[in-house]
């Protein structure tokens, strides 16, 4: 299993700890959204996360939450091509910025 917060700070160098007071701010938000939605009489809440995927929650009875994902078309994409092609994001992307860090420092030189 991944932890995405530890490896998004790892490739972000944003530190974990940050990471995870903006997870309990999203997670104070989605609350905040469900308790304002049942007192207007809904009983759906969807949430769109890093626009990579939407969660829905049905909470019409407390002892039947449900809840749904739905991945948007990027992600999807990437996962099938990952899956199925064996492509790897990361790694393409690390090559690409190397490549263009090499390049930008050799048009500096010349």
């Amino acid at each position: 299993m991944s932890v995405v917060n530890k490896d998004l700070s790892n490739l972000t160098t944003i530190p974990e700890k940050t990471l995870d007071r903006l997870n309990d701010k999203i997670l104070y938000l989605m609350c905040q959204e469900i308790q304002e939605n049942i007192l207007d009489g809904e009983y759906v809440a969807e949430f769109n996360f890093y626009n990579l995927f939407t969660i829905y929650i049905k909470y019409d009875d407390t002892s039947a939450i449900r809840w749904k994902i739905i991945p948007n078309e990027k992600l999807e994409t990437a996962v099938i091509n990952t899956a199925k092609n064996k492509l790897n994001l990361l790694e393409d992307n690390i090559n690409e910025t190397l490549i263009k860090r090499f390049m930008d420092v050799y048009k500096d030189i010349c």
